[in-house]
C-alpha cells in the first residue's frame, strides 16, 4: 500500500510568519514552488501558504504600488493546517484533498514538519502507475 511517506517530498521550505510576501512571491519563483508550511521561531507549524493566497491579496489590493500596503505571511496563510503522518494511505490523502479543495498536506511527525504531499505528487505517482 503506498503512504504519505513513499510520496513526500522531505526538503520542505517553511517560511516564517513575519516573512514580506514580496519576499515569499520571489522565494516562489526562486525556488519553483507554490505553497510552503509557516512555523515559528520554535519551529511549530502555524499555517500554511500559496500562490492561491498570494493571488487573493493582489485580487484585493490590486498592483498599483500607490495602493498597496506591505504584508505579512501571516495576514494572508490558511490555519489551521490539515496535517497527515507519514504512514497515511494514497486513498485517504486524496479523499482529504478532495473534500478540503486543496493541493498539498503537510506531512508530521511527532508535532515537526517532515514532509508534504502534493496534488503534483499524486499525479506524478499515478501516471507512472502500471495499468
Amino acid at each position: 500500500m503506498i503512504r504519505s511517506r513513499d510520496l513526500m517530498q522531505r526538503d520542505v521550505i517553511c517560511v516564517s510568519p513575519e516573512m514580506d510576501v514580496r519576499d515569499l512571491a520571489r522565494l516562489f519563483q526562486e525556488k519553483a514552488i507554490s505553497g510552503a508550511p509557516v512555523v515559528d521561531r520554535e519551529g511549530h507549524l502555524v499555517g500554511i501558504v500559496s500562490t492561491t493566497d498570494l493571488a487573493h491579496l493582489v485580487a484585493e489590493q490590486g498592483t498599483r504600488t500607490s495602493k498597496r500596503r506591505r504584508a505579512t505571511v501571516r495576514e494572508i496563510m490558511t490555519s489551521p493546517v490539515l496535517c497527515i503522518d507519514e504512514n497515511c494511505p494514497l486513498a485517504e490523502m486524496m479523499d482529504i484533498m478532495t473534500r478540503a479543495r486543496i493541493h498539498r498536506l503537510v506531512v508530521m511527525r511527532n508535532d515537526v514538519v517532515v514532509g508534504m504531499v502534493t496534488a503534483s505528487d499524486i499525479i506524478r505517482f499515478l501516471s507512472a502507475w502500471p495499468v
